[in-house]
Formats: structure tokens, C-alpha cells, sequence
């Protein structure tokens, strides 16, 4: 990851992915703002990136980015106190089992959190972006995003939405020197993995690490490289 001393927001950021990553880049030289429904969870996670990089400042947003009316001046406050947006982690997500036999409620629930919310949140750091011609936006997608498999049609119509609206975006971002990239993990052990119904042993699964691994890489080429997105399978059980 870059080292000189940039912002970065991350969604989802009181567990699971959304924590491993904050914490990277924390280390990484960025300072944060990072936004979740769960305030304890934010204020354990700050104190655990205060703990190993002291330097790095940590703005904690209690948030929840279905709320699309408060994201714009969320995000406005951040601009307004830090001045920039270099990056974008879009992790925060739901998951609800089922595809026709799922309650409709579930589906707008999970479209919500995954693709509104997320919209949210692209429409208020876009612009900001753009005027700085500089930026990466990062969208956590899911192999679900990929390949449909039964029992999970409502999360993965979600993931097959956010793709489509990552890859329009990384199009028209790219004349303004904006990154936009999607990651596509297969299982993650995480909490969401063990709901979900994962039944692959956690080692055996991709490590939120491998994922801090991946952002890194992705921050650390070149203004001419630009992935338009990261599919990473289990080791011996593509699903």
C-alpha cells in the first residue's frame, strides 16, 4: 500500500473484513474514517488500530449507508475535515439465504445494504474524486457476483447488481484518473461466512489478511494499471 499519509473510508468496518482492512491500511500510512451501523464495534476497532499505528487519526461514523439521505453529508464532513478521498472500500454488506422461496422483505433488505446503500456512497465519493482526478474505489463484491448457485439468488442478484454498476463506473472513471476495481472472494472466514452456511473449515478459507494482501496490491501499481476486478478462489474448493 502507498505510505504517504492519505484517507481512506471503509464501510463495514466494525468486523470481519471490514475491520482486517482498516487496521492494513492503518499501518499503511492512511488515516480513516470509518463508518458502520455498530458504534461499540467502530470504537473496539479504532482502539485496536490506536493500539498498533498511534499516528494514524481514526474517525469513527456511526452510520448506516440505507440511509441514503445522511451519506451525502457524512461524506461531505469528511471532506471538510480531512480535505481529500484517496480511497474507497465499499465492504459494508448483508446476506439472507433463499432466491424464490425468500421473503420478499429479505431481498429488499439485502438490495438495500448492497447495492443502494453502496450506491450511496459511489454518488457521494465520485464527485469528490473526480475534482482531485485521483482516487481508488474499491467495491467488495462476492464470487456470487460471478456465478449464480442455488439457495443464494437474492444475495447473489445483489452481488450480479454491484458488479455491473463497478465495471460502468471503472469505465467512466478512468479519464478522470480514478481507479474503480471489484473483488470478487469465494468464502472469507468471517462471521458473515458462518452465517451464511459456509462449510469449508475457516483454514481453509480465504483469510480476511489475504484480502488487507490484495487491497495492498491493488494501492501499489502504477497511475497505468488499473484491474477492473480480483476473482480469488479456495485453494482446492472452487465453489
Amino acid at each position: 500500500m502507498a505510505t504517504a499519509r492519505g484517507l481512506a473510508i471503509v464501510t463495514g468496518a466494525s468486523r470481519g473484513i471490514g475491520r482486517a482492512l482498516a487496521i492494513g491500511l492503518a499501518v499503511a500510512g492512511y488515516d480513516l474514517a470509518l463508518i458502520a451501523r455498530n458504534k461499540e464495534g467502530l470504537d473496539n476497532v479504532r482502539r485496536e488500530v490506536k493500539e498498533i499505528e498511534p499516528g494514524a487519526t481514526v474517525d469513527c461514523i456511526p452510520l448506516d449507508i440505507t440511509d441514503t439521505a445522511a451519506v451525502r453529508p457524512c461524506v461531505a464532513g469528511i471532506v471538510e475535515r480531512f480535505g481529500r478521498i484517496d480511497v474507497l472500500i465499499n465492504n459494508a454488506g448483508l446476506f439472507r439465504p433463499g432466491s424464490i422461496d425468500a421473503d420478499a422483505g429479505d431481498l429488499d433488505s439485502v438490495m438495500a445494504t448492497n447495492v443502494t446503500g453502496t450506491f450511496a456512497m459511489l454518488q457521494s465519493v465520485g464527485p469528490v474524486m473526480k475534482e482531485q482526478r485521483s482516487g481508488n474505489i474499491i467495491n467488495m463484491s462476492s464470487i456470487a457476483g460471478k456465478s449464480g448457485y442455488a439457495g443464494y439468488g437474492i444475495y447473489a442478484a445483489s452481488k450480479f447488481a454491484l458488479q455491473g454498476l463497478s465495471e460502468s463506473l471503472y469505465r467512466e472513471m478512468l479519464e478522470y484518473g480514478v481507479k474503480v476495481t471489484a473483488i470478487c472472494p469465494n468464502w472469507v472466514a468471517t462471521d458473515m461466512a458462518a452465517a451464511a452456511g459456509g462449510t469449508l473449515p475457516a483454514e481453509e478459507m480465504i483469510q480476511p489478511d489475504d484480502l488487507v494482501k490484495t487491497v495492498s496490491w491493488l494501492l501499489s501499481l502504477s497511475p497505468s494499471a488499473c484491474p477492473r476486478e480480483v476473482v480469488i478462489d479456495c485453494m482446492g474448493h472452487p465453489y
